[in-house]
């Protein structure tokens, strides 16, 4: 015959108040802790989120980004310049500044070949380019580790890096081989803008002189104002062709 144990009512009863006892405790303290995290996130908000200087994705017009007067003073050219657009991997914008005028005729290409030992940049041809990267959070340190970490590779034209302050602050400048010549090309963080702005000549461009004045022109004017997304208007693309009247749309800071 099976036997039941059976506790007295009297221990049985107790038993469940203490469970009943125990169940509440841990709703209490649940709430408790809950009420002190709502508490916490009323008294900490949460920390801004930080925005890039351009939203991912979207393009400013380099009719907009460069100040054609600007340009055109600093490189003293006697036709108006031209600016266009070009492709370049993760940029906001990607602008070529070319030479206006008539290119030479093969005839006349010959002579100054005769005369000079090479051609150079030529009407139609591109003097400097500016490509700003604005599509993501950046400061003089990462620029800087970007620099000291981008070793040549061997394969293509770049000779080295190294740290440079000839533009009045620190950027990296990347030295190339074109032809015979070294080349110096500007890679440095824009404290107006926030961007990323990288100064390169042109194919034919060795005087790095001209490349400086470049940089230098581009860090100056190209402000918060002038890397807005969007369409350029008409008296932008007019001056971006060369068929404007000279002015621009904002001469910027002119003075970091």
């Amino acid at each position: 015959m099976r036997m039941r144990t059976c506790l007295p009512p009297l221990l049985a009863i107790a038993l469940g108040a203490c469970t009943k006892g125990q169940d509440a405790g841990k709703e209490e303290a649940k709430k408790e802790a809950e009420a002190e995290e709502k508490e916490r996130a009323k008294n900490s908000p949460p920390a801004a989120k930080l925005a890039t200087p351009v939203p991912r994705g979207k393009k400013v017009p380099c009719a907009r980004l460069i100040d054609v007067a600007a340009f055109q003073a600093v490189l003293e050219e006697k036709e108006p310049i031209i600016i266009k657009d070009k492709r370049e991997a993760e940029s906001a914008a990607a602008c070529g500044i070319y030479r206006g005028g008539k290119p030479p005729s093969a005839e006349e290409s010959q002579k100054i070949l005769k005369e000079k030992g090479r051609l150079g940049v030529m009407p139609q041809d591109e003097i400097c380019d500016v490509v700003a990267y604005c599509w993501t959070i950046e400061s003089h340190d990462t620029m800087k580790k970007w620099c000291n970490d981008k070793k040549p590779t061997g394969v293509g034209p770049m000779i080295k890096n190294s740290d440079d302050e000839s533009l009045g602050h620190y950027a990296c400048m990347q030295t190339m081989m074109v032809g015979k010549y070294d080349v110096n090309n500007f890679r440095f963080f824009d404290e107006d803008t926030k961007c990323i702005l990288q100064i390169r000549g042109g194919g034919s461009q060795v005087d790095n002189d001209i490349i400086r004045k470049c940089a230098k022109t581009a860090r100056d004017t190209i402000t918060p104002k002038r890397i807005v997304p969007g369409e350029a208007t008409p008296e932008e693309l007019a001056a971006a062709s060369g068929a404007g009247s000279g002015s621009s749309a904002g001469s910027g800071s002119g003075g970091k």
